[in-house]
């Protein structure tokens, strides 16, 4: 069976500043970058493994980067955005850590911000918190990081680093009365393949009613508003796509369906594998017998269903890409009669397709 990868880099990086709340002047500036941790990759690798019952972006309410998730309970520890943690710690960041060396504050972020490009393989969302005048007056901060928690509930750390200063040296930070502290949180998502021009990834769905305009993958990951009044993202546990399957042979492009000239019996829901050590989502499907023609494209969407523990929604569905064969090394050596630019189903050979989703951070 031959694998299609298609990998997801996750980035944060934190922009602080410091000013007087009567002048409004500057006072302090810092900055942020990364740790992504391991258990925040690994809460990335839960949604898309479907173990993560987190209903995403709807109304912009609640979503994997942030919203209240208070009517979901212990949830608020699944989500990688939402909330914004400041300590004082020094201790150098490493993947493998849980917490804030130093845990001092921490208070839920709003979205003010979300955007995806238009070949849908770069996205980011905005968070934002405000620490007012008045408020936490003696704290100091030398460390933040991003996690769960967009109500009023604390979830677990999804990144972390060290603030430095302009010129990257470390930078302590002391909050007093008259002084506002505003924390920004930037999430970069990128999606990858190796497959050069043959695929690419979709930025249509057939959810008109939630808003259509991003790919799939940065609707669930980035909560992304686009397309409609609400940009709705389904529960994840219905994430188990879709592989369509066809003749036409017509370059990709962003804008397009899965598949532009779909086979009889397609499209077929996969089969969905977890491997946690490695980060990867595998789906797995086999096309049967049954099925004859020429195959030259697939394409995968996902469709879900929508819904949480109180309200129910309706069926969404979320293209991810299209590709047309060859895509380069992997492409598959199936069985059955097989060409470089086409696979030919008789109504005797089987064809075994897979494809994976790793995650890491960038």
């Amino acid at each position: 069976m031959s694998e299609v990868k298609v990998g997801i880099g996750l980035h944060n990086k934190f922009h602080i500043e410091v000013k007087d709340a009567e002048t409004g002047a500057l006072v302090q500036e810092g900055f942020a970058e990364n740790v992504v941790l391991d258990q925040g990759l690994d809460k990335v690798v839960n949604v898309l493994a479907g173990d993560s019952d987190m209903c995403a972006g709807y109304n912009g309410s609640t979503g994997f980067m942030g919203g209240s998730v208070a009517e979901y309970g212990g949830h608020y520890n699944l989500q990688f955005g939402g909330r914004i943690f400041l300590g004082s710690g020094v201790t150098a960041p490493d993947h493998a850590q849980t917490a804030l060396a130093t845990p001092v504050y921490s208070q839920a972020a709003t979205v003010v911000s979300s955007s995806v490009a238009s070949d849908q393989s770069t996205g980011n969302v905005v968070q934002q918190t405000v620490i007012p005048a008045g408020a936490q007056i003696g704290d100091v901060y030398r460390e933040v990081g991003l996690g769960g928690g967009g109500g009023t509930y604390a979830g677990t750390l999804s990144t972390r680093a060290l603030i430095v200063d302009g010129n990257g040296d470390p930078l302590t930070i002391t909050k007093i009365d008259l002084q506002v502290v505003t924390v920004t949180s930037t999430v970069y998502l990128t999606l990858s393949h190796g497959y050069g021009a043959n695929l690419v990834f979709l930025g249509t769905g057939t959810d008109a009613a939630h808003g259509s305009a991003a790919n799939v993958l940065m609707r669930v990951l980035l909560g992304y508003q686009g397309g409609g009044s609400t940009g709705a993202v389904p529960s994840s546990a219905a994430y188990t796509p879709n592989l369509y399957f066809g003749s036409s042979a017509t370059a990709p492009a962003n804008s397009q369906a899965a598949v532009l000239t779909a086979l009889t019996g397609s499209p077929i829901l996969t089969t969905r594998t977890k491997d946690a050590v490695n980060r990867k989502v595998t789906w797995d499907v086999r096309i049967p017998a049954s099925v004859t023609g020429t195959i030259r494209e697939f394409g995968v969407e996902m469709a879900q269903v929508m819904y949480n523990s109180i309200n129910s929604w309706p069926v969404a569905y979320g293209r991810l890409f299209r590709c047309v064969l060859p895509i380069g090394d992997n492409s598959p050596a199936f069985d059955g009669v097989f060409a470089d630019d086409h696979i030919d189903k008789d109504g005797t050979n089987v064809v075994d397709v897979s494809f994976a989703l790793q995650v890491g951070s960038v």
